[in-house]
């Protein structure tokens, strides 16, 4: 199986050209919802930096569950 996905649901240029979240998507919590109806895959640069705190990805795989 083939997983396709971008680099970030939040990423400045997907968000600026307005060509693929519709105009009422404005959080980042609307964006992944979005996303994630569209992409089962997704990277997250953040934990390059640092380990993610656990509430942030709870929240993740709340916002995604009913996608996967």
């Amino acid at each position: 199986m083939i997983h396709i996905g971008t680099c970030s649901w939040t990423e400045k240029t997907l968000i600026q050209s307005r060509e693929f979240y519709p105009r009422g998507v404005k959080t980042a919590e609307g964006r992944l919802r979005y996303y994630a109806s569209h992409f089962d895959t997704v990277e997250i640069d953040s934990t390059y930096y640092a380990i993610p705190d656990k509430r942030n990805t709870y929240l993740w795989a709340e916002r995604t569950t009913e996608n996967l």
